[in-house]
């Protein structure tokens, strides 16, 4: 009895953690060079067969290429395919970023 709560509670943890996956699409929709976010399930056994459960194995991040835009300022860049802009801050810090 025990073990199939396990599982069950096993199972709701993991459907928040996706959820809030979800939640963070949903709220950057808008944001210049979000990537969007996928969760990737995984079951687990535990030390007998009667034990089970799932968990989250890990985030995808969608890499596909969005639309570019024209804004007629000569300054504006985008990346078309793989690559990612260099930026330092003040400090000379380097970033990597595909928002232009």
């Amino acid at each position: 009895m025990i073990n199939s709560l396990f599982s069950g509670k096993s199972g709701i943890n993991a459907n928040a953690a996706a959820m809030g996956i979800v939640g963070s699409n949903i709220a950057n929709v808008n944001t210049v060079g979000f990537k969007a976010g996928s969760a990737s399930f995984a079951n687990i056994l535990g030390e007998s067969l009667s034990e089970g459960g799932v968990e989250i194995w890990g985030m995808n991040e969608s890499w596909s290429q969005g639309s570019l835009q024209q804004t007629g300022k000569a300054t504006d860049l985008a990346v078309s395919g793989k690559g990612l802009f260099m930026v330092a801050d003040t400090n000379g810090e380097l970033f990597y970023t595909r928002a232009g």
